[in-house]
């Protein structure tokens, strides 16, 4: 895992697993610029996965982008909404968003308005939990082992809930979803297999303590994150080296279709 130790140092336990995977695959793709980060949060994932800085971020917060700002991987950053870009059609050639458009209750004025700014042949590359990513968490299966099916559904929505999802899906409705947008789904992989979300699930409370402990005590929760993550990176790594056909996570990369001139 080529970043693991990186997020590791940058975020909570669980947040790390989650991360690592996502940038593995990330990695071995070929970004065209520029670039605009759809929700670019506090610029740490990019600044670990990327080379140079992108060409802009956008994001809601004012705090996030003050911290990605701090981190100079963005060339331009300002404060929207993605569904009112502030940015003339066809300005990018790839957007891309990590782990946002499942948080988005209306996601397809999203997608519209990202196929607005991609060029004709531009790359939308995002990352989102899959169908698959309720029945792999770990106490919904044991639920789920122990007969009770109806409360390891709740388990999984609960999950929901905290994480604020409002599309876990398979890569046939996003196939749908992006179609109407203008949009063509040309390949997915399934990212976290089943022993990486059930650890990631295990971990959920220390990264909940990492989090108050951080905002508390920094120098504990820093004290905490170099003495816990090393010991746990191994198991960490094992759990995302388990290949399989399945996951918790989706990377999905589709291309905005070319109009070709009329006569």
């Amino acid at each position: 895992m080529k970043h693991l130790s990186t997020f590791l140092r940058e975020m909570p336990l669980a947040h790390a697993l989650w991360r690592a995977a996502e940038s593995e695959v990330l990695c071995e793709h070929h970004w065209r610029h520029p670039v605009l980060d759809l929700g670019c949060g506090d610029g740490t994932f990019v600044r670990t996965i990327f080379d140079q800085p992108l060409e802009a971020g956008v994001d809601l917060s004012l705090p996030q982008l003050r911290r990605a700002s701090a981190k100079a991987c963005y060339r331009h950053l300002c404060r929207a909404s993605g569904s009112a870009l502030p940015f003339a059609s066809e300005s990018f050639a790839t957007v891309f968003s990590n782990c946002v458009l499942e948080h988005i209750p209306d996601v397809s004025s999203i997608l519209r308005e990202v196929a607005r700014v991609l060029q004709p042949g531009g790359e939308l590359v995002f990352t989102v939990p899959s169908e698959y990513f309720r029945s792999l968490l770990l106490y919904a299966r044991a639920l789920r082992h122990l007969g009770l099916t109806s409360a390891s559904e709740a388990y999984g929505r609960f999950i929901d809930r905290v994480f604020h999802h409002h599309n876990c899906d398979g890569p046939p409705v996003w196939d749908q979803r992006l179609t109407a947008a203008g949009l063509t789904l040309t390949s997915y992989r399934y990212i976290v297999p089943a022993r990486a979300e059930a650890l990631w699930d295990m971990l959920l409370p220390v990264a909940a303590a990492q989090q108050i402990s951080w905002r508390r005590l920094p120098a504990l929760g820093l004290l905490g994150q170099e003495v816990v993550g090393p010991r746990l990176q191994g198991a960490l790594e094992k759990a995302l080296t388990m290949r399989n056909d399945l996951g918790g996570g989706l990377v999905m990369i589709a291309s905005k279709v070319e109009t070709r001139a009329a006569g």
